[in-house]
């Protein structure tokens, strides 16, 4: 199994590397801060990752490997405008995973929701409604 983040962690959040922190990583804008995830602010998808992200689930089951898929990480929640976009994420990416009918996955909605520190928006309220709505999307499809 390979583990495969959508948000990429906690990349240069630490005060020694040039300031960043987790407070202005995403505001300091592309190249300057520490934001990496398939989602925009609004929840919605980014085509390139979405590629790669085909490429990779594609190649790993021609080769009988199963993907760790982890939709969240909670370092990178600040990025989303509300607890909807968060919503609207977790719809997007499961409605693309079962139309693309990829089954060699196992999802990790919330990865490391449960480390100390600022939960920011991933308590366990938004935690459970994301897994509710990924497993009314699953129920609703012929997935």
């Amino acid at each position: 199994m390979v583990n495969v983040s959508l948000q990429g962690a906690q990349a240069g959040y630490d005060k020694s590397v040039n300031g960043i922190d987790r407070e202005n990583a995403y505001r300091l804008g592309p190249g300057r801060g520490a934001y990496v995830s398939a989602f925009r602010p609004d929840g919605s998808l980014k085509p390139d990752w979405l590629a790669r992200l085909e490429r990779l689930l594609r190649a790993a089951d021609q080769r009988g490997m199963f993907i760790n898929l982890m939709y969240f990480y909670h370092g990178q929640a600040g990025q989303f405008r509300s607890t909807d976009a968060i919503h609207n994420a977790a719809v997007n990416i499961t409605d693309w995973l079962i139309a693309h009918d990829f089954r060699n996955l196992i999802v990790d909605v919330a990865n490391e929701y449960d480390l100390p520190g600022p939960r920011e928006r991933f308590d366990a309220e938004n935690r459970s409604g994301c897994a509710y709505l990924q497993y009314q999307r699953q129920a609703t499809s012929s997935f």
